[in-house]
């Protein structure tokens, strides 16, 4: 089983919790591996200690800035995005239109994209337990989280496409015109 996180190597991304998160997950799904796609940054010697010291540095990888995430993205059977606060979750976005099951930290601007247990799993922000255990049960559980992803990707085309976003843009004008005259 393969977790995606990507990321950029900054405390407010959250990657710490899911190092933290890895020895139950390597522990309870045997063969998992997480990967880290993401530029290095501030962070990146205490995410790579911490993960020595944890002794899961052979199964979590942080592969630098790339170019292919998309085609991580497709590859893998778990996206995790631990952040502790983002604006508009672009991440999110790019793994609902590319069916990657989410795991997620629960803040407004991600439940804005997506809902627990129905598109996505949740967790509260910077609790690597919590973060754990719903990696553990969407690898395990491969038919609901295919279920959720399926539904995220729904949701993406019904809201997020540029073309949507155009539409919304052009409602908002032609009501802000007709506002006026």
């Amino acid at each position: 089983a393969v977790i995606l996180g990507a990321a950029r190597h900054e405390w407010q991304k959250g990657l710490d919790t899911l190092v933290e998160a890895a020895p139950r997950v390597l522990a309870e799904v045997p063969g998992a591996r997480i990967l880290v796609a993401g530029r290095e940054g501030n962070q990146t010697p205490q995410l790579q200690a911490l993960a020595e010291r944890l002794g899961v540095a052979g199964q979590v990888q942080f592969l630098g800035a790339r170019t292919d995430i998309p085609d991580l993205l497709c590859a893998a059977d778990a996206f995790a995005f631990p952040t502790r606060w983002e604006g508009m979750p672009g991440s999110i976005l790019e793994a609902m239109a590319l069916r990657a099951p989410i795991v997620a930290s629960d803040i407004p601007p991600v439940a804005e994209a997506v809902t627990d247990g129905l598109s996505a799993r949740l967790v509260p922000a910077g609790q690597p337990e919590a973060f754990a255990g719903a990696l553990v049960e969407t690898l395990s559980d491969r038919e609901a989280a295919e279920a959720r992803a399926e539904r995220a990707e729904a949701d993406f085309q019904a809201r997020f496409t540029i073309r949507r976003a155009a539409d919304g843009m052009l409602a908002f004008y032609d009501h802000a015109v007709s506002a006026v005259r």
